[in-house]
């Protein structure tokens, strides 16, 4: 199948990009060339509008002169396989919005290194002709550039230049029908090859040659290092104070074969780092705590090793072994129709619920919640995650109340006005509690939103530090609770209302939740700390959890994934953050695997025998010997009619401990280490 088939929707869309994406549809371009400068007259039919710009000078560009453009490792593979750019694929990416931006469309560098952050792999553009072009500032009052670009091709230009000498911008194909691999020697040509960094960077994705001896004459001590050779200390020290100084900056690029190098030096960094960020949660540095967490796991690190050994929590099955902030999360969209809504449904639906549909073979597992006379909750996730409300900010009011009225399907939703109590099923003195740990009782005290009830467990067995619960959300009933987080006119107004016997009028609730809300968007939270502050306050009577991760994704363009939704308030900050970045890798390895599975078998995947889905569920770090064996035992756990009671019930503190006494515990024997 030729290039040209697999791009025709692609030919499509940007046949119709001009149209979506010009302000002025339709705009006329004339490109006048007098002397060596270029002169481009903008006209726009419809407010009669025209406008004339320099765009530069002429330049040429010789036969045989080598650019060097740095992409994805499928892009290059198949240019190399074609021998040349398509003209089909230009066309395409010059049609995208500010696509003749430096280092968009299709760019070229003369220097093969200096745009090494933009893929994984290089190929050589070789022009087979002079070539003239354009060297000058970018068009940015030009409106229509897409017109643009058509218009200097039909006049001989090729390139644009915009003051940047390295890098040139193609739009006409011809001069791209000449493309070669690159090798170790063009990389030694650039200035940026004598810094250790670009040595590593190089290595980590396998093209470069660290025998060669001109590599080894300019990287004495880093070559040794990436070859596994010994070197004397003092070298070693200042290698180090080098590496040390790059992990902030350049650490995404750093060789796992450097890394390893140096691990206990690198771990040490880490773990000072996040002890230290980790006394500033709350603070207008905080955000720094979750980047540390997230720069150990992408060093390769895992949470004991990042936390310690002797941290209170500890996030279970790391699923994959590199952080997911250095990888892409899988596109869905290459996924069946089914396997996309099964992915989906993982973002919305508590994971115990989901699961137990799929251990029933039910065929729409993602219509667990659905009510009738109400449109599906997958539709509404999708809309509420999804372009329609892009014109709101992510930080509004308006945004959380539109998002909440399009999950809970009530178009005239508010914030609530009425104090809401969270409890279980176990009933003691006419209250209801839910059971929690040492660890959650802990958070739950420390929580600054929340009015807390906790009493003894009287059924924990002795030596069991389990308690029951049960905690009140912030309303104007309680606002001492969390009175420093309210501004002295909004005190004072309380106070005035209590003496008056006033506290239960609902606006003054609804008031005093929109300012914990504005509130919660002072300093540098990050978006897993303003989620969890926002879980907090719960500003809604229903569909809180769905409401804030459903912002979360839009602010983030990530899911949040957790195996356990309550952990959001159970776990305090320096838990819950190291716990939703391991969702994300855990989410990352399951979207990885069903795609694997469609792939294998397309006609029929067998998405719910995915053994990574299940050893989610039971919280294994050990890989199962045997999968198919370890997955029907987990089915078989969620089939139990008990179990099945505490997974409605929600006493998934109760269902936690027989599933992994069942599936792990006592069946030891189904495991090794991975």
């Amino acid at each position: 199948m030729t290039f040209q088939v697999l791009l025709r929707p692609y030919l499509l869309l940007a046949s119709l990009l001009p149209v979506l994406f010009s302000p002025a549809v339709w705009a006329e371009i004339l490109v006048e060339i007098k002397g060596d400068e270029v002169f481009v007259t903008e006209k726009i039919p419809s407010s009669g509008i025209s406008e004339k710009y320099s765009l530069g000078k002429l330049t040429t560009i010789n036969k045989g002169t080598r650019f060097y453009h740095w992409g994805s490792d499928e892009n290059i593979q198949r240019w190399k396989k074609q021998g040349r750019v398509d003209s089909g694929e230009l066309d395409f990416l010059i049609t995208q919005p500010e696509g003749q931006l430096a280092g968009g469309g299709f760019y070229g560098s003369k220097d093969p290194l200096d745009s090494m952050s933009f893929g994984k792999n290089a190929i050589a553009i070789e022009l087979s002709s002079d070539l003239k072009g354009v060297r000058g500032s970018y068009p940015s009052l030009i409106t229509d550039k897409i017109e643009l670009a058509k218009k200097l091709r039909a006049k001989g230009i090729s390139f644009l230049n915009y003051n940047l000498h390295t890098w040139f911008n193609f739009i006409d194909p011809a001069a791209l029908q000449t493309t070669a691999a690159v090798s170790s020697g063009d990389f030694l040509k650039s200035p940026a090859f004598d810094k250790w960094i670009s040595l590593s960077a190089l290595e980590k994705r396998g093209l470069i040659d660290l025998r060669l001896p001109e590599v080894q004459k300019r990287h004495r001590v880093f070559a040794k290092i990436l070859l596994g050779q010994a070197i004397n200390s003092k070298s070693k020290e200042e290698v180090w104070s080098q590496v040390e100084k790059g992990m902030n900056t350049s650490g995404s690029e750093f060789s796992p074969r450097l890394i390893q190098y140096f691990r206990p030096e690198i771990q040490a960094v880490i773990v000072d780092k996040v002890r230290r960020s980790a006394a500033e949660l709350g603070t207008r540095t905080s955000w720094t705590y979750e980047s540390y967490i997230r720069q150990g796991r992408g060093f390769g690190l895992d949470y004991s090793e990042i936390l310690g050994a002797t941290a209170p929590h500890r996030p279970k099955v790391p699923l994959v072994e590199i952080h997911p902030q250095l990888k892409d999360m899988p596109s869905i969209s290459k996924l069946d129709p089914f396997g996309q809504k099964l992915a989906r449904a993982m973002e919305f639906i508590d994971y115990n619920d989901l699961l137990l549909e799929m251990a029933q073979g039910k065929g729409e597992p993602w219509r667990r919640y659905d009510l009738p006379g109400q449109r599906p909750l997958l539709d509404r996730w999708i809309e509420a995650t999804g372009p329609k409300l892009k014109d709101l900010s992510n930080d509004s009011l308006e945004m959380k109340l539109a998002v909440h009225r399009l999950i809970s399907g009530d178009s005239s939703a508010d914030i609530r006005g009425t104090p809401v109590v969270a409890g279980g099923d176990t009933i003691i003195n006419g209250k209801g509690y839910y059971r929690v740990t040492e660890l959650e009782k802990k958070a739950l005290e420390a929580n600054p939103y929340l009015t807390v009830d906790i009493i003894p467990d009287p059924s924990a067995r002795p030596g069991q530090r389990l308690y029951l619960g049960r905690h009140e959300y912030p309303s104007a009933m309680n606002y001492k609770k969390f009175a420093n987080h309210l501004s002295s006119d909004m005190l004072t107004e309380l106070r005035a209302a209590e003496e008056a016997g006033q506290l239960t009028d609902p606006e003054l609730t609804r008031k005093v939740l929109r300012h914990l809300l504005n509130e919660s968007h002072t300093g540098m939270k990050t978006s897993l700390e303003l989620y969890q502050t926002q879980m907090s306050i719960h500003p809604f009577a229903d569909y809180n959890g769905r409401t804030f991760r459903a912002i979360y994704q839009r602010r983030s363009k990530k899911p949040l994934f957790l195996r356990d939704f309550d952990h959001d308030l159970l776990l305090a900050p320096q838990q819950f953050i190291p716990e939703a970045i391991n969702g994300e890798g855990q989410l990352l390895a399951i979207r990885q695997k069903m795609l694997e599975e469609y792939s294998r078998n397309p006609a029929s995947p067998k998405y719910y025998d995915i053994p990574e889905i299940w050893r989610v569920a039971v919280e294994s770090e050990l890989k199962p010997k045997d999968p198919a064996d370890f997955v029907r035992q987990v089915k078989a756990s969620y089939l139990n009619p008990e179990n099945q009671n505490l997974i409605h019930q929600k006493k998934f503190f109760d269902f936690d401990i027989i599933i992994k006494k069942t599936c792990v515990s006592r069946r030891i024997e189904m495991f090794f280490k991975q």
